[in-house]
């Protein structure tokens, strides 16, 4: 199956939307592709430089994917918000029916499916942006300074990346995501959090 989007983005004011296993173009990432380009960050700088992986952050790493925690998460996002003014997208990426693999493939397959999940995920965005597992098949993605366009492009490419690593037919993998802009919460770590929460949940149903 494809990925695209669950719902028409025809009312440009609106904060949050969500991406849903079905239908779709191939949204994979051209070579020579760089989606940074479509928006330029703020006084030239770029995200690894303004949020570069300092010691706290390598210390709370996720023993599985090698991401950061949760405890790390929860603790970067609200300084990560505080420090730039507009431009910042959350997004809660779900790989579906997980319970499902796990009971039926084993344990050890499922956790080489976070583990490639993780790997692939981290190939599509920028070093500087917040990647994060923030539970067992959940993972939390901030990305910072760009337009929605750019932003929508990246979750895309998020859930065909996860898609395209599940070759075997017998074990289809897909992704749900729910994103938000933190421009509709006044910088609220907690509330845009909860945004993206309601729209993971609509794409879940979709």
């Amino acid at each position: 199956s494809r990925a695209e989007l669950a719902s028409p983005l025809v009312n440009h004011r609106r904060q949050a939307d969500h991406l849903s296993r079905t239908g779709g173009a191939d949204c994979r990432p051209r070579r020579g592709d760089a989606w940074p380009k479509a928006a330029p960050l703020r006084h030239g700088d770029d995200a690894a430089a303004r949020f570069p992986r300092d010691a706290t952050e390598l210390a709370n790493p996720d023993p599985l994917t090698g991401l950061l925690n949760r405890r790390a998460w929860d603790s970067q996002l609200p300084s990560r918000l505080a420090a730039v003014q507009s431009g910042c997208w959350l997004a809660i990426i779900d790989l579906d029916r997980f319970k499902q693999i796990n009971d039926t493939h084993g344990l050890a397959a499922g956790d080489q499916i976070l583990r490639s999940a993780a790997e692939r995920m981290a190939g599509v965005v920028r070093r500087g942006d917040l990647l994060a597992r923030i539970g067992g098949d959940e993972f939390g993605l901030l990305l910072v300074e760009v337009d929605r366009s750019v932003a929508i492009r990246v979750f895309e490419r998020l859930a065909g990346s996860i898609r395209d690593q599940g070759s075997d037919p017998a074990v289809p993998l897909t992704a749900s995501i729910g994103y938000a802009s933190a421009d509709g919460v006044a910088g609220d770590a907690a509330q845009l959090f909860a945004v993206a929460e309601r729209a993971l949940r609509d794409a879940k149903q979709a």
